[in-house]
């Protein structure tokens, strides 16, 4: 377990089959694989699955998505760029402008 919402599966000795969600996956004597989990859980006093206050003797805390330091503010949509802008905006002008010549009357230009 590197903290409470990454862990690495790993086999030292023989194969291990593990299931996260609704993915599976074998894992091979030596390898391993990281799992981020959507919540993570903080035992209070380790109690058995099977006793009566199971549920009292942990809670469930959500995992945040992947930090990023952008000082504040969210992230940048993968498909920003200030090319892509004054594409945009100029694909917008050449229309407008195309669109008003192609609707102004032959009698008063």
């Amino acid at each position: 377990m590197v903290d409470r919402c990454n862990l690495l599966i790993q086999s030292k000795r023989g194969q291990i089959y593990v299931q996260v969600g609704s993915q599976s996956q074998l894992v091979e004597q030596g390898k391993a694989f990281r799992v981020r989990p959507l919540s993570s859980v903080s035992e209070h006093s380790p109690v058995s699955p099977d006793a009566d206050n199971y549920h009292g003797s942990h809670s469930h805390e959500p995992c945040a998505g992947p930090t990023q330091a952008f000082k504040g503010r969210p992230p940048k949509p993968p498909s920003y760029s200030p090319f892509t802008a004054v594409v945009i905006g100029g694909t917008i002008l050449i229309t407008a402008i195309a669109v008003h010549e192609a609707l102004e009357s032959p009698n008063r230009p």
